[in-house]
């Protein structure tokens, strides 16, 4: 039986090749050996977007985060450009994290915090064969009555059409399909919220230390929370569930046309849509061995459901 996750599907449908890599490679797909800073960012951010809705103060937020990141520079061998770097992150992470608070938790919310890792485990009929689809949902809230399925992101932009890219984004596809078929109550509403948080916006000015550019990182966030925390509350109804499952199916088709006929085709529009891809140097230059001593192949296919550790970096 075919398994698919969330986080799978998006590789696919971002590119094919990317997929192929990730969760087929020497079996059971590779990955980077060193974690990528920026991911470890977006999980940091993460952590700490949790904490605040469950109430803990935004001081001991700053402590984890220092935390996290102090385990991050001790878990590999960093350059000392990447040392420097890592600081940078900690710092943008504590600002962001303030700046978040004031934005949205500064007076009181109707968004209330639920419950967290929920699972979704659902099969599903696709041209004769069954398909599993496994994974997480972060966390759920309510408003107003109604389950609120949070979506938490870094990016380093966020277009004017916000709301209308997330509308139409397959990053909550399968969530939301699990909910419904798992959870949701007769013809109940489900919302899903879109938090987005923007990456700084500022760069290092000439005779800048160190110190005086991380200080005016967290100043500005923390200035102009307007800027660079914006969401959006997407309405989700059981009518909707049909063409949710038509999409997840069309997708699935796509996937194993492609897959039986080996036809992993690259997607050059992808390569640095949402940064610079963690398989690019693969795709611009070939398996060569300096490239792949850069990668290791994985235990699991989808690690995501050992052990659930999403990045939520807009790469």
């Amino acid at each position: 039986m075919e398994t698919f996750t969330q986080s799978s599907l998006v590789a696919f449908a971002e590119c094919p090749e990317k997929h192929r890599l990730s969760y087929i490679e020497g079996g059971n797909g590779i990955k980077p050996r060193v974690v990528d800073l920026k991911m470890a960012a977006g999980t940091e951010m993460h952590k700490a977007v949790f904490a605040l809705h469950r109430g803990i103060r935004p001081t001991d937020v700053e402590q984890y985060i220092r935390i996290g990141f102090a385990v991050f520079k001790k878990s590999y061998n960093h350059s000392p450009q990447t040392l420097q770097d890592i600081e940078v992150a900690a710092e943008c992470t504590i600002g962001a994290m303030y700046g978040y608070k004031k934005q949205w938790l500064s007076r009181p919310m109707k968004l209330q915090f639920d419950k967290e890792n929920i699972p979704i485990d659902f099969d599903m009929e696709v041209h004769g064969e069954i398909c599993r689809f496994n994974g997480e949902i972060d966390w759920m809230g309510n408003k107003n009555g109604h389950p609120v399925l949070v979506e938490v992101k870094n990016t380093a932009d966020i277009s004017q059409k916000f709301k209308f890219d997330v509308e139409m984004s397959p990053q909550t596809l399968l969530y939301i399909i699990g909910y419904y078929e798992q959870y949701a109550k007769k013809n109940e509403v489900v919302l899903t919220l879109f938090d987005y948080i923007r990456k700084p916006s500022i760069r290092p000015q000439k005779g800048e230390s160190l110190q005086q550019y991380m200080r005016r990182v967290r100043e500005d966030y923390i200035g102009r929370p307007e800027f660079y925390f914006h969401r959006a509350y997407i309405r989700r109804e059981a009518k909707d569930l049909l063409r949710f499952k038509q999409e997840l199916i069309a997708l699935v088709r796509t996937h194993r046309f492609v897959s039986r006929r080996n036809l992993w085709y690259k997607n050059r529009k992808a390569c640095n849509a949402r940064g610079r891809c963690q398989f690019f140097d693969i795709c611009a230059f070939g398996q060569t061995p300096g490239i792949m001593a850069n990668f290791e192949r994985k235990k699991m296919q989808h690690e995501e459901l050992a052990k659930h550790v999403t990045t939520h970096e807009e790469e």
